[in-house]
């Protein structure tokens, strides 16, 4: 074996280099580095490291991490900007930033998904998916030739998404410029402590999304998103929609429309839960009074 042989390391004693391999990277600062390679085979990945943590695997490109993923696992992304159309439609994971394994929030604001104005940072096809989504930024998606909803993120099928930390912003789409589900299998979406803004759509600026089983919003800011239609903010027809501790305001729908704020719609049998949250500040363009909650349909009850 051309690996297993010692050496006298100038002591005169015999050092065991059995354990050194052939080739790989070299490079100590590389996140890939390979302390037993002997030749560097140009793997070394020195910028934009997304690591499998699950698998112990590096990659270069977010895309490349969820392609050779498998259901259960979690990829960590580096601190950086990240200019990528990701879609997830083989694998339930974990997409995080290092905020994930270390608590420290400023991986958040340093770890960004930038779709280029080409389409969504982040698109989700499959329906019997379940992912989360922990800890960055979602930034300028833009409709594209494939798909015209849900710029920053667009879950075509899944069956839940969860999305802790995560800020969506500056992105437009038909429905939805920030988020966008319009289901047609049911599921469940919930979203904590993150930040919609800045997003511009025909219907639900900040968010759409439609025949959900059950959509959740705890602790979240949505804010400066315009809809040209309704639901400046949220445009939800939902089976079950629940708002706790969370603040829209200063969002915008359009002239003579409904629901600056949010509008509620769906069916007669839909239920909306509003808890100890802030809806202030949201007009209809042109006009100079608030439109902070629209309900289409359904009921909705409103709690401090």
């Amino acid at each position: 074996d051309l690996y297993s042989w010692q050496v006298d390391d100038g002591t005169g004693f015999s050092q065991d280099c059995s354990s050194f391999t052939g080739d790989g990277c070299t490079d100590p600062n590389a996140c890939n580095y390979n302390p037993n390679a002997i030749n560097d085979d140009g793997s070394c990945i020195l910028s934009n490291c997304v690591t499998n943590i699950t698998q112990n695997t590096f990659h270069a490109t977010i895309q490349l991490a969820v392609d050779n993923s498998t259901s259960g696992d979690t990829i960590i992304m580096d601190s950086g900007t990240y200019t990528e159309n990701v879609l997830i439609n083989s694998s339930s994971v974990v997409l995080a930033s290092k905020y994930l394994t270390t608590a420290d929030s400023t991986y958040i604001d340093a770890t960004i998904i930038d779709a280029n104005n080409s389409g969504s940072a982040i698109e989700i096809n499959n329906a019997s998916l379940d992912i989360s989504l922990t800890g960055f930024i979602m930034k300028n998606g833009y409709v594209s030739t494939n798909n015209t909803n849900g710029s920053g993120l667009y879950i075509n099928h899944a069956n839940s998404v969860n999305l802790d930390r995560i800020s969506v912003i500056s992105s437009v789409a038909q429905l939805g410029g920030g988020i966008c589900w319009q289901s047609s299998n049911g599921g469940n979406l919930i979203i904590k402590s993150s930040f919609i803004d800045n997003n511009n759509a025909s219907d639900g600026g900040g968010v759409f999304v439609s025949d959900l089983d059950r959509f959740e919003l705890y602790n979240s800011i949505i804010s400066n998103n315009v809809a040209t239609v309704d639901g400046g903010g949220i445009n939800t027809r939902s089976d079950t929609f629940i708002i706790v501790n969370s603040t829209i305001v200063s969002n915008e729908a359009g002239p003579g429309r409904y629901g600056a704020g949010i509008w509620l719609g769906g069916s007669n049998f839909h239920h909306h839960v509003l808890i100890n949250s802030i809806f202030f500040g949201n007009y209809r363009f042109g006009d100079t009074y608030q439109s902070n909650v629209h309900l289409s349909q359904g009921s909705v009850y409103a709690h401090n």
